[in-house]
């Protein structure tokens, strides 16, 4: 599966405390992927594993009672992924905060 979206990071955040180095939230891609992350400004490349929905799949709650409904919150300007600090480094978006990047599912 290849994917073209946005990506932003998730800064101050300790990558070693999930146990990866590379890391990621995603709504388009279920925890456990193994993706290959391409900044398509400047081609480098990344691979990472899913390990965390972030703020993608939370459910926002609205109406209530018979009309109460469930609707997951796909994440601000069409972001589908949220890289650590050190994957965001590797692909050189420090500055720029948020890039178009291609995304392939390894496993």
């Amino acid at each position: 599966l290849i994917q073209e979206t946005k990506a932003t990071f998730y800064p101050g955040r300790d990558a070693g405390r999930a146990g990866y180095a590379f890391a990621a939230a995603s709504n388009l891609f279920p925890k456990g992927s193994i993706l290959e992350v391409t900044n398509l400004e400047n081609n480098r490349k990344v691979k990472l594993i899913v390990n965390d929905d972030g703020f993608f799949r939370r459910q926002i709650r609205f109406g209530s009672g018979a009309s109460l409904k469930l609707k997951s919150y796909e994440g601000p300007r069409g972001v589908g992924i949220d890289l650590n600090p050190e994957a965001a480094r590797t692909l050189g978006m420090m500055q720029s905060g948020i890039v178009n990047v291609r995304v392939i599912r390894i496993r």
